[in-house]
């Protein structure tokens, strides 16, 4: 029973870090998203200016340096452009997380008895269908009941 408590608190403690580490970067994940769509509509309203610059300048001669609009919207591009890329990154890296996570938790309950002993106290262990979530024997690979493989 002490055993069954200590991967329990292991567990909870675990999950809670985990919780914690991952809204933290679902978190920063939406602040990026943000201010990658502030700058996606920067960028819009630089193309628009300058196409409001030049239909003066053919239509009324108006002089204006283009210059400065293409450097700010190049500038604008490579912002987008990196802030696209961290996100990438970081849900890449939540993933990864994730699943170490995941096989983590799981390792803490995976015992060699339990992998070895079809019965544990009395009591079958079961592998349930995602079909029709029926209980099968764990050897099986497919339901017993509609047919489905199982893992």
């Amino acid at each position: 029973m002490k055993e069954l408590l200590e991967k329990l608190g292991k567990s909870v403690k675990t999950t809670y870090k985990e919780v914690t580490e991952q809204t933290q970067i679902t978190v920063d994940q939406t602040k990026a998203r943000a201010e990658l769509t502030a700058l996606k509509n920067d960028l819009k309203k630089l193309y628009q200016k300058l196409g409001e610059c030049y239909y003066e300048f053919e239509c009324f001669h108006t002089e204006f340096d283009s210059n400065l609009l293409i450097e700010d919207i190049i500038k604008t591009k490579h912002k987008i452009s990196t802030i696209e890329e961290e996100i990438q990154q970081s849900v890449q890296t939540q993933k990864g997380n994730f699943a170490h996570y995941k096989d983590d938790i799981m390792s803490t309950w995976q015992t060699e008895e339990a992998e070895q002993d079809v019965e544990v106290k009395h009591i079958k262990l079961y592998k349930f269908c995602g079909e029709c979530n029926a209980g099968n024997p764990p050897q099986n690979t497919e339901c017993s009941t509609c047919g489905a493989k199982i893992g």
